[in-house]
């Protein structure tokens, strides 16, 4: 059963009455709070990577004062549409996602600020930065990023980290802008463009007149329509643009270049314009402190993609003691970021130019000239003690 959340009702300033929940409901190692309607009053979850926990529920009265204190600090002005927005609390900037459902307006508030982005570390293993670095040094191309919804902080610090470097090595006047759904953050000397279709801003609008300004490199939110991706194609092969952009819908890296295809995007204009393709997923991470060794069948352990000469007795996995200890929430601590880097090999080129018939001929041909998997990444992120099987076989 899970609590019910009372709002003091002499308290009447938004901001004071969205703190009030937020500090109540939200952990420091959440991300977002999910605030939805339901028939008996509003239902409050909080989000820690991929997972969901209750958080507590609100009547139908202090729902209502609750979202319209959202909406007025985020300065949102049509309940019938899909809004976005933001506002700082306590010093604290988070993003408003609104939209509109059956029993009323469902919000979805996460933390915006900088610095709940994860350091390159976290996410790049120093080969994969090499690549990552590497594919930008080279002055024009198209970087792909793909993964789930939670995976959204880890993109956007990878394109940030992108820009930043490209302004080391190019100097602090290297002109480059940012195109997504929401400006989150303060980022020095990069020109910000916020989409929103309803004012007629777009994202392959707003590449077209920012590249017309002189601007090299770009961080993209989406592309998510053939207009967005052939100017991205565009900018990038006749005009040397840097793009690093996030790609929905797919699963892993040889899956985003399908869906270009499947946009109708020219093959040999992907196998052009992209250079290198990172998919990526974000799992609880185990605490060392309190993990414990587990017993998985062998029958399992083939299962989930292990080889055959290595599942034995040497092979040791752990799984969260869900008691927890002082250093963690059930047995947890933080996040595990894994990504797969693939790089526009020849084998990869010559899969897609050479009429590929699903994306294992792709995953096939980059595996022959080096890349890893997927499922290898997350593998040995369990080899490594850091997640739990459990997990993997869930992240794939």
């Amino acid at each position: 059963m899970t609590e019910m959340l009372n709002l003091d009702p002499a308290i009447t300033d938004p901001e004071r009455i969205v703190a009030q929940v937020l500090d109540r409901c939200m952990r420091q190692s959440d991300s977002h709070v999910h605030i939805e309607p339901c028939e008996t009053g509003y239902r409050l979850r909080c989000r820690q990577g991929d997972e969901l926990r209750p958080a507590g529920t609100l009547s139908r009265s202090n729902g209502e004062r609750l979202v319209a204190a959202a909406r007025a600090l985020a300065r949102l002005s049509d309940p019938r549409i899909p809004e976005d927005g933001y506002f700082v609390v306590q010093s604290v900037a988070y993003w408003v996602t609104t939209i509109p459902v059956l029993e009323g307006q469902a919000l979805v508030i996460s933390r915006g600020l900088p610095d709940r982005y994860p350091d390159l570390d976290q996410v790049l293993s120093d080969h994969q930065k090499s690549a990552y670095f590497e594919a930008l040094s080279r002055g024009k191309g198209l970087i792909l990023l793909t993964g789930p919804m939670a995976t959204d902080p880890a993109q956007a610090a990878l394109g940030y980290h992108g820009l930043q470097f490209l302004q080391q090595l190019n100097g602090p006047d290297y002109p480059v802008a940012t195109v997504e759904w929401a400006a989150r953050g303060n980022l020095a000397n990069v020109t910000r463009v916020v989409v929103s279709h309803r004012e007629g801003i777009t994202f392959h609008g707003s590449l077209k007149r920012l590249a017309e300004f002189g601007t090299k490199a770009f961080r993209v939110g989406e592309l998510h329509d053939l207009a967005t991706a052939e100017e991205a194609m565009r900018l990038t092969t006749q005009r040397r643009r840097i793009i690093v952009a996030g790609i929905p819908g797919t699963t892993d890296a040889a899956g985003a270049l399908v869906r270009l295809v499947d946009m109708g995007v020219p093959v040999s204009a992907v196998a052009d314009s992209v250079k290198l393709v990172l998919a990526l997923r974000v799992l609880r991470r185990l605490c060392s402190a309190c993990h414990k060794p587990v017993h998985v069948p062998r029958y399992s352990l083939l299962a989930s993609g292990f080889p055959e000469d290595e599942v034995g007795d040497s092979l040791t996995l752990w799984e969260a003691d869900r008691q927890g200890c002082k250093e963690c929430t059930g047995g947890f601590s933080g996040l595990r970021y894994i990504c797969q880097t693939m790089p526009m090999s020849k084998g990869v080129r010559a899969a897609l130019i050479g009429g590929f018939q699903n994306v294992n001929d792709i995953d096939e041909a980059a595996s022959a000239d080096g890349a890893r998997t997927l499922k290898q990444e997350i593998l040995e992120a369990v080899r490594s003690g850091s997640i739990q099987l459990a997990d993997a076989d869930l992240a794939r």
